[in-house]
């Protein structure tokens, strides 16, 4: 469940939302609460992200580059509040800025 994408010859046709799909529906099954993962310089998985229900978060404790942006969806569809010190929300505009920052 760690990482996807579509080869650019078949971009354009929803794949990367299909893939997303069948791992929030596998992380229903296991009884996840979250999923999670980054993007970096790539508004294109940002957007499919968003479309899948994804939210732009920052983690307590970031893991990947300065620059990064973090999304997460609680697919077990539980009103949890976020941890002390995580903060939600975000757009992709955000996400954006951040991709452009030194």
């Amino acid at each position: 469940m760690c990482r996807a994408g579509v080869l650019p010859q078949y971009q354009g046709h929803g794949l990367q939302k299909k893939l997303i799909g069948v791992r929030i529906q596998k992380a229903r099954k296991l009884n996840w609460e979250w999923l999670i993962t980054d993007t970096t310089n790539n508004p294109a998985s940002a957007n499919s992200l968003i479309a899948m229900g994804f939210r732009m978060y920052e983690p307590s404790v970031p893991w990947a580059w300065k620059h990064s942006c973090y999304w997460r969806l609680n697919v077990a569809g539980k009103k949890t509040p976020p941890k002390k010190g995580v903060k939600s929300g975000g757009s992709l505009k955000e996400c954006q800025k951040k991709y452009n920052s030194d």
